[in-house]
């Protein structure tokens, strides 16, 4: 955990919200004259479509090393975890939340937060 202490906010939030779109982006519905998967409608603006590809590319550029370096990061404190038997339990997980949530002034505040960035 204190490894993504020392990483801004609100660019781990921007990047866990890009991963969200683009998994749900994924199972939305493809464009009638689309042959390929990457040539799916995710967006149109007058008239003009947002591909899938687009989509992709711009976040793999925008946000793909700094996405990499957190998946690395989160496997290799997995690995490790599995390795040496640790497991977290409920009352451990609600711990490191109450904690996170008075870093944002309390329970409500934080839900507040969650609730604004599209977390319920």
């Amino acid at each position: 955990m204190k490894i993504f202490k020392k990483q801004k906010r609100p660019l781990a939030i921007i990047i866990v919200i890009s991963l969200v779109l683009m998994a749900a982006l994924s199972a939305c519905g493809t464009d009638a004259s689309s042959n390929n998967a990457g040539d799916s409608v995710v967006a149109r603006v007058n008239g003009k479509v947002i591909t899938k590809d687009a989509l992709y590319d711009y976040l793999v550029k925008e946000n793909g090393r700094t996405a990499l370096n957190h998946l690395i990061a989160n496997k290799i404190v997995e690995l490790e975890a599995k390795s040496q038997d640790i497991k977290v339990t409920d009352e451990d997980l609600q711990k490191e939340i109450d904690v996170i949530a008075d870093q944002y002034g309390g329970q409500e505040a934080f839900e507040q937060y969650l609730k604004m960035y599209g977390y319920s």
